[in-house]
């Protein structure tokens, strides 16, 4: 199968999943915000999720930045419409990019906050990788889900990605913490 063949197939299944990709368009300000209620209060969310999709997000070196412990951390939100007493459960993954030799995710830090920057619901963790977010909402409303690169682990392992030859496993190479990257986030049906 050609090159051609493979990105053709990709591009099928990318469209058939329903999974969109969102990346901020503009340069955010160099503003680096101190708090998350901060932030949500002063950036503009780049898409909204419906429940029962997925959507692909870019966090990218032109999205709005946080303070972090070391150096701040590249974030991004989007907003979440709920509805008072349903319950939601919210699947942030880290998704690798994985050019070559060069195998990064993100460390996600995911939080879902209400109309006066409060989090709500509980964050739990199956892996580095993925955050799942579960409550009900308090009240009717726009939500904003927020999702941070959590840079203070860059260069740490959180994975192992396999190298093939023809159906072949030739070698594992490190998939590591990187300031940049992808996040796969799903809205559960109820």
């Amino acid at each position: 199968m050609d090159l051609k063949s493979v990105l053709a197939s990709l591009m099928v299944v990318a469209a058939l999943t329903g999974c969109a990709t969102a990346s901020r368009t503009e340069a955010v300000s160099a503003k680096v915000f101190t708090t998350t209620s901060e932030a949500v209060a002063e950036v503009t969310p780049i898409t909204s999720l419906q429940r029962g999709k997925g959507i692909d997000i870019k966090i990218e070196t032109n999205s709005p930045s946080i303070k972090g412990k070391r150096v701040p951390n590249k974030f991004e939100v989007v907003d979440i419409i709920g509805k008072k007493g349903d319950a939601y459960t919210l699947i942030v993954a880290s998704r690798c990019d994985c050019l070559g030799f060069r195998k990064y995710s993100i460390y996600p830090d995911a939080s879902l906050l209400d109309q006066t920057g409060a989090p709500i619901g509980e964050v739990t963790s199956s892996s580095p990788k993925i955050r799942v977010l579960r409550g009900t909402f308090p009240k009717d409303g726009t939500f904003k889900l927020v999702v941070i690169a959590d840079n203070t682990e860059e260069g740490k392992k959180v994975g192992e990605v396999d190298v093939y030859f023809r159906a072949l496993s030739l070698f594992k190479i490190d998939e590591t913490v990187h300031p940049t990257g992808r996040v796969e986030v799903n809205f559960e049906a109820q």
